[in-house]
């Protein structure tokens, strides 16, 4: 379920990324590459799927839940739930990823901070990181010159087939979301401290805003390079 779940949170979040680029290449007059897309389908896949699919995965949720939301805890679980989906966003430095890798990063924070295990999370992150590399890979190689027609077009096939397949688990995965919405809880802050207190300990602070100018000037490269 929490795998549908993903799928769909990661549909629509991508949805509203790819929108919002669309809308800035019109203003700016000039296409804003998927720099990631674009490295993957260039690189190759077994190394791909190595870095990409389970070690980046593992890294990952080492630093932005088991590091982050273990240290912002005690201040709220709201408070570390938004805090880790939305620096993880941040962190891939582009509208592509922004939306769909925010909602995931919730997702998975509060399915941490809910089982006590960063087991979940890691498993979750890296079937969605290798769904998503099989589907660069796939359409890759039917778009390959150094394929036979017949070969390209038995890769076609499967890419089309992959997408509806994931479209179908996104749809499943918004309608099992919609009702699994009651059913979250937050439990109350260790330290009894007004809202606007844990967050400004969680937010204000020079790690913080360091990291926030450079994504802000990686998003900005992003745009205008």
């Amino acid at each position: 379920t929490a795998f549908l779940i993903c799928q769909g949170l990661a549909y629509g979040g991508n949805l509203i990324g790819n929108a919002l680029n669309n809308a800035i290449s019109k203003t700016l007059g000039k296409e804003i590459n998927n720099n990631v897309a674009e490295l993957v389908s260039k690189s190759n896949p077994i190394i791909v799927f190595i870095i990409v699919g389970i070690i980046g995965p593992v890294i990952e949720e080492l630093i932005f839940r088991r590091f982050i939301i273990d240290r912002i805890r005690p201040y709220g679980e709201v408070t570390a739930v938004l805090f880790s989906g939305i620096t993880f966003g941040m962190f891939h430095g582009n509208f592509y990823q922004l939306f769909y890798a925010a909602a995931l990063g919730m997702l998975f924070a509060f399915i941490y901070v809910r089982t006590k295990s960063l087991k979940y999370p890691v498993i979750l992150h890296c079937a969605l990181n290798c769904t998503s590399v099989l589907m660069q890979t796939v359409f890759g190689l039917m778009q390959s010159d150094q394929l036979t027609k017949i070969t390209r077009l038995a890769f076609t096939g499967m890419y089309f087939a992959l997408t509806l397949t994931l479209l179908a688990f996104s749809i499943i995965g918004l309608v099992k979301f919609s009702k699994a919405i009651s059913k979250i809880y937050f439990l109350k802050n260790a330290y009894d401290m007004p809202k606007n207190k844990a967050f400004l300990y969680s937010c204000v602070n020079l790690g913080m805003i360091l990291f926030t100018v450079t994504v802000l000037v990686e998003f900005a490269l992003n745009i205008f390079r």
